[in-house]
């Protein structure tokens, strides 16, 4: 007899990455390794203290489990954001905090809202543990605060904001954030994604920590991901209040972060003075796209990220093209909107003359 899942599975697909740059210079038949711009990975790797750290690790302990309190990392962190160290509660990425929180706080026929376009997987998570979710979409590329207050209801249960956003890489400013948490009902969870926090070059002062104590029921997500340059490690963190921390740390499974993703990621994390070379070669680069934009009058979100999200009559030749050439990119969110991860310099002015041939 067929087995048959939940029928809240059914809008879900297999994810099917891009290919593996090894694979599409065989398939190219290329002398160099393609640039993968599809997946807002940091094209500068990470510290190479990290490398250094995994190297030194004996493997001593290999046979037993990790410590599930990442203490070390726990007490770094904290310190760093000047929380309670209980309030953090880490996870193999953050895509398993946003599996972890619908499972948490989600009955069927409650609702998520979210603005549009922003990362799919809040909606396509909640909607597997039964959420409805109501969107409303941005507003002159930027979110639309009256409608999502209006949004609001009785059944309302989280609500994500994502910022610096993804896929669009705009950033909302910290007093229209806080705004909006005064006219959000206590009972509702307000979720802000700072994946790419790190990448917007501002200070901690303009993140969501500086009102974190003021918004018992803001949480805040951070990875190593993006900036540290960690995604194959799978490190992410959120910090929460104390009655929200307890139960989502109930909920996800205990073991979930390894020992060895810790000793990366504290390698990473204490190297500051590499995250902020990378960070700034990062925001040239940035600059120069977004003149670029303006100059062929092309329209585009403002980024504050690794990423630009653009739009252009003919989005599929000009990935063809830059495919050719060997660089991976792709649409996003609608047809002929190309999301790039901002490359290193070379790169990024070979795609530029490329575009303006293409597009001329």
């Amino acid at each position: 007899m067929k087995q048959e899942a939940k029928r809240n599975t059914t809008h879900l697909s297999r994810y099917v990455p891009d290919l593996e740059p090894e694979a599409l210079q065989a398939q190219l038949k290329i002398d160099h390794a393609p640039v993968r711009l599809s997946m807002n990975e940091n094209v500068y790797g990470p510290s190479p203290k990290v490398a250094e750290a995994i190297q030194a690790w004996t493997g001593a302990h290999a046979h037993r489990y990790p410590d599930t309190r990442l203490t070390q990392l726990r007490e770094a962190l904290a310190t760093y954001h000047g929380v309670d160290p209980d309030a953090l509660v880490f996870t193999n990425g953050l895509d398993e905090m946003i599996q972890i929180l619908p499972r948490t706080y989600i009955e069927p026929g409650d609702e998520v809202l979210v603005h549009t376009p922003t990362f799919p997987e809040y909606a396509s998570q909640a909607r597997v543990d039964g959420a409805s979710i109501i969107e409303v979409p941005d507003k002159q590329l930027a979110v639309d605060w009256p409608g999502m207050k209006a949004a609001i209801s009785e059944r309302t249960k989280l609500i994500y904001l994502c910022n610096p956003n993804n896929p669009t890489g705009n950033m909302e400013p910290l007093d229209q954030i806080e705004a909006f948490l005064d006219q959000v009902p206590a009972n509702i969870l307000v979720v802000l994604d700072e994946a790419y926090f790190q990448y917007s070059g501002l200070a901690e002062t303009q993140s969501g920590f500086s009102i974190f104590a003021d918004y018992p029921n803001l949480m805040i997500m951070r990875t190593f991901s993006k900036a540290y340059g960690l995604a194959n490690i799978r490190c992410g963190y959120t910090v929460l209040h104390p009655q929200a921390a307890e139960i989502v740390d109930a909920t996800r499974t205990p073991f979930n972060v390894s020992g060895l993703t810790e000793i990366a990621a504290l390698a990473g994390f204490q190297d500051h003075d590499y995250l902020a070379e990378i960070v700034e070669a990062n925001r040239q680069e940035r600059e120069l796209w977004l003149a670029f934009f303006e100059e062929l009058g092309l329209t585009h979100y403002p980024s504050y990220t690794n990423f630009v999200m653009f739009e252009v009559d003919d989005a599929t030749t000009l990935i063809r093209i830059f495919r050719q050439a060997g660089y991976m990119v792709s649409t996003h969110s609608f047809p002929n909107w190309i999301r790039l991860t901002i490359p290193e310099a070379g790169d990024g002015a070979r795609l530029r003359t490329l575009m303006r041939q293409a597009l001329s």
